[in-house]
Formats: C-alpha cells, structure tokens, sequence
C-alpha cells in the first residue's frame, strides 16, 4: 500500500468515525443524555471536520454520496423513531448536502 492509500484509508476511516459518533451524539441528545448546548458545539465541530476532509478532490471522490459510503463500509444506523426523527434525517441531510457539494465542486 503506498502512502497515498493509507492516507486515504486513514481519511475515510476518519469520515467513517464521525459519522458514526454524530449517530450516537444523536442518540444521546434524544435521551436527553447532553444538553442542547453541548450537542449543538460538538455537531457543529464535527461537521467542520467532515466538510474539512471531503474538502479533498481525492477523498470526496472516494467516498461518493452517503448512502454508497454507508454501503461499501458497511455503516448500520437504523432509523429512530416517532417525531424525533426529523432532528436525526437533518443531521443526514446536511452529511449528504456537504457530500453532494464536495463532488460538484470537483467536477
């Protein structure tokens, strides 16, 4: 593996991390397990860091769209429930609209 995969695996792997911690940040806010403050500054800290690495031709053009990234790393985030499922479907859009955005800008 040359050093520009294993950057890019460790970028991907990166993004995959996120994805997964804003889940459970989610998850935690609807159980009220963090106040709105808290979740707010570490959503917001962790989208920068999403937008920072798709901001990267290379890396964008690896990860594609969200749900092909979900597939091919095999990222399980089952639906929540109820009306709380509007604030969760808007944390996925707002990782699809960055996602989207990075690849037209490449283009």
């Amino acid at each position: 593996m040359t050093n520009a995969e294993r950057d890019l695996n460790d970028s991907l792997a990166e993004i995959y991390s996120i994805i997964i911690t804003l889940d459970g940040l989610e998850k935690a806010f609807l159980k009220d397990s963090i106040n709105e403050g808290d979740y707010t500054e570490t959503c917001s800290r962790l989208l920068k860091q999403y937008k920072s690495n798709l901001a990267d031709e290379t890396i964008a053009k690896a990860f594609g769209d969200l749900d092909q990234f979900r597939r091919e790393w095999d990222v399980r985030m089952p639906p929540l429930q109820s009306h709380r499922e509007a604030r969760h479907s808007q944390v996925n859009m707002v990782l699809s609209l960055t996602a989207q955005e990075q690849l037209s800008d490449c283009a």
